[in-house]
């Protein structure tokens, strides 16, 4: 008897520490939450700015932690409220009261490495603040099949130590290539490049195996070229003999394919010796968490009325009570 006694003891010391836990929960509602993306390479602070009856004003800030510049991005969040206006970026898909598909406008398109962006939401919700729990990237760069384009180097002036030149890019698949990005490599080291226009220098390596390896990256008036289009570069470079094109590969974005985790999330509930996997923040109220708790301890019980059956039907009753 002494045992069963001891045992409610603990019982009811856990739940007056839950139930203050949870009062104090009440109290005070979350008005920020930081997320990683599932694919690790964006940290995004949701952050409520303004708050009235059914409705929020909230800042978002995207925060490009992937080591590379991040072009026009486009992300996926779980969202259950609804968004009544947006400001410095729109909305390309959206499910009402599961998710939404938020992307960037002109003056935003890129994230800078180490860079960030910030756009804001006027949002209507009933009962609590939800803060998503999910986000990523929904387009990803890929290389395009060389049948798809087609490369042309035109050399418009030659002297002794300079070319004047333009690349021409040509579409001929039946895709548009988006947010294009072109790296080649020359038969002639170029020592360097002194202007360029129509598009952005991102590198210049002397390292290729016959020439110069360079990395080329659109600009806004051209980022796309459509089924049948074409768009050209011209740039002047200091060099020696005459240029041509030996190798190329050209980039776009495109739908990035994501799988949602079907990883059991399952607790297991046979060791006696328990600790709450999850904390306060991880629930969207506290009457989930309190409920979360008291599961616990009706798993608990079960294990010790399998396990340790000194404790007979006494304990059997505190479980119903549960």
């Amino acid at each position: 008897m002494n045992k069963i006694l001891s045992i409610v003891l603990i019982f009811s010391l856990l739940m007056s520490g839950i139930c203050q836990q949870c009062v104090k929960a009440k109290a005070k509602a979350k008005e920020s939450e930081l997320v990683m993306s599932e694919d690790e390479l964006l940290e995004v602070f949701f952050e409520v700015t303004n708050k009235w009856d059914h409705q929020y004003k909230m800042k978002v800030t995207i925060e490009n932690i992937s080591g590379t510049v991040i072009d026009d991005w486009e992300v996926h969040f779980d969202f259950q409220d609804q968004i009544e206006e947006i400001w410095n970026a729109s909305i390309a898909e959206k499910e009402e009261g599961q998710n939404v598909v938020i992307r960037s406008e002109t003056g935003n398109q890129d994230i800078n490495i180490d860079g960030n962006v910030s756009f804001e939401i006027m949002v209507r919700y009933d009962g609590e603040i939800e803060f998503p729990e999910k986000c990523y990237l929904t387009r990803e760069q890929c290389e395009v099949d060389e049948k798809n384009y087609e490369v042309e180097f035109i050399q418009n002036k030659k002297d002794v130590d300079h070319v004047k030149g333009s690349i021409k890019i040509t579409n001929v698949g039946s895709e548009r290539i988006e947010d294009w990005k072109f790296d080649f490599e020359t038969s002639m080291v170029l020592n360097d490049i002194e202007q360029i226009w129509g598009a952005k220098l991102i590198d210049i390596d002397e390292g290729g195996e016959k020439g110069s390896y360079c990395q080329i990256d659109h600009v806004t008036s051209n980022q796309n070229i459509g089924p049948g289009q074409s768009i050209e570069f011209g740039f002047v470079a200091q060099c020696d003999g005459e240029i041509k094109i030996v190798e190329n590969t050209l980039y776009s974005m495109i739908k990035a394919e994501y799988e949602e985790d079907d990883e059991d999330e399952t607790i297991d509930f046979t060791n006696p010796y328990w600790e709450p996997r999850y904390d306060l923040d991880d629930f969207d109220t506290y009457e989930e968490y309190e409920e979360y708790c008291k599961e616990i301890m009706r798993k608990w019980i079960d294990w010790m009325l399998t396990f340790g059956t000194f404790c007979g039907n006494p304990l059997k009753s505190l479980a119903v009570l549960l």
